[in-house]
């Protein structure tokens, strides 16, 4: 006790500036050292995104092999990808690196977040250095997937909304609008995070009409990001499609007859899949999956309510599917098919099956789990004894939306993928109040 209460003293004297400095380089080079170790090729989701980045650095747009222009996936990160193409070269260690610059520049932005929530230093210190050696944090850098670019938008929207509502200057508003613009073309359920926040501080400082005006603001610059987007989707399909046209389908993944909770083809049947194979558009076939969820949902609430329960089981059962979609890469390469790719994939030692995949699989849970008992051990005190921050209560709001997702969708890790780091912070907060032998609120 008395070797880690020095380890905590310590911790404490560092200076910011170099506490910044060790633990983002320790994180860079983490991840570093992962993207080259790993080197899945891209499946599915993530063959699409570099495929379609490929795409756009050759000029060709946000469209198909076929040359048809598409909006099922969000744009932002093909375009993301596409621009480091352009800029760089159209490699996979292009799309990894930046992954790996994202996820620190993720750590140092919810470090920024913590500050001005004001929760203690020794707090904010060693949460930041679990988030360091977070597994599947970790595992996702080596996969081009948009999960760790939403990540690191959602908090810097967070952190540029928290300066706009702490400073209250034009300037905050606008540049707080245009990131979460570019948050939601990357995810369009981002839309939400400057609602609640907005919400959030208007109620906590008392100022509706101050608040509600600046809050135009951050909206309107908001709608100017993602306008010139939609405005390409209706000249495309002649029809209004906000972001993309994959939301019918997802919404039908999760609210079908054959249903299982999370993410499944199953409910695949020969009626739908001719309609959408006869739809001839996008957008079309967006509505018709639209529309046999919504009359599912009318016509069986019961079945729906009872899927709750298990939507929520998956979203938080596991912690690992960035390492599964690793490994999925890693075998994919070793059977020969390299998908005309310059790179190979690498790290045959971990393919299925074997003692190190094993491991790796247990490490990567274990890690999760011990994170998620703190979390509700901490929930369960601070709403018991009545003991939330304020901060604490920001982060509640942000974690039951993200909640609501999985339950008007289907339940997957990659929902709760974003709010891992307040796991972490609320974990750290439940071990030093246990430390402490008290539940007192530890103030900044």
């Amino acid at each position: 006790m008395k070797s880690i209460n020095l380890f905590f003293d310590k911790l404490t004297l560092i200076s910011e500036k170099r506490f910044l400095t060790v633990t983002l380089l320790i994180a860079f080079l983490i991840r570093l050292l992962w993207i080259l170790a790993f080197n899945p090729l891209p499946l599915d989701d993530f063959l699409f995104y570099y495929t379609e980045a490929k795409r756009i650095s050759d000029g060709l747009g946000y469209t198909l092999k076929n040359g048809t222009p598409t909006a099922f996936f969000p744009v932002g990160y093909p375009a993301f990808l596409g621009l480091l193409f352009y800029l760089f070269s159209s490699s996979l260690f292009i799309a990894k690196l930046a992954n790996v610059l994202l996820s620190v520049g993720c750590i140092y932005f919810f470090y920024k977040i913590l500050k001005c929530l004001g929760y203690q230093n020794i707090i904010i210190r060693v949460s930041i250095i679990i988030l360091l050696f977070y597994p599947n944090q970790i595992g996702y850098t080596s996969l081009t997937s948009d999960t760790v670019l939403f990540q690191t938008l959602f908090y810097l929207s967070l952190l540029s909304l928290i300066y706009a509502f702490n400073r209250f200057t034009i300037k905050w508003f606008i540049i707080s609008g245009i990131f979460c613009g570019l948050m939601i073309l990357t995810r369009p359920y981002g839309i939400i995070l400057p609602l609640l926040v907005s919400i959030y501080f208007i109620i906590k400082q008392n100022n509706f009409i101050k608040s509600a005006k600046h809050s135009l603001i951050l909206f309107l610059f908001l709608i100017i990001t993602i306008l010139p987007w939609t405005i390409r989707n209706y000249h495309v399909f002649d029809n209004f499609v906000f972001i993309s046209t994959n939301g019918g389908v997802d919404l039908y993944i999760g609210n079908n007859p054959n249903s299982i909770g999370t993410f499944s083809w199953s409910f695949l049947n020969k009626e739908i899949i001719h309609q959408v194979e006869n739809s001839g558009k996008e957008d079309v076939a967006d509505k018709i999956y639209r529309r046999y969820a919504v009359d599912y949902i009318i016509h069986n609430p019961v079945k729906v309510l009872s899927r709750i329960p298990k939507k929520i089981f998956w979203m938080f059962a596991e912690d690992r599917d960035s390492y599964a979609q690793n490994i999925n890469g890693i075998n994919y390469s070793d059977s020969g098919n390299t998908l005309s790719y310059k790179e190979k994939g690498k790290g045959s030692l971990f393919i299925k099956k074997t003692a190190a995949y094993w491991i790796f699989m247990g490490l990567f849970q274990l890690y999760y789990m011990i994170i998620i008992y703190g979390f509700l051990m901490y929930l369960i005190f601070s709403v018991y004894y009545k003991k939330l921050k304020d901060g604490d209560r920001l982060f509640l709001f942000i974690i039951a939306y993200f909640l609501l997702l999985a339950i008007v969708f289907f339940g997957d890790p990659r929902f709760h993928y974003p709010i891992i780091p307040i796991l972490v912070l609320f974990f750290v907060q439940y071990i030093f109040r246990i430390r402490n032998k008290n539940y007192k609120v530890i103030t900044g």
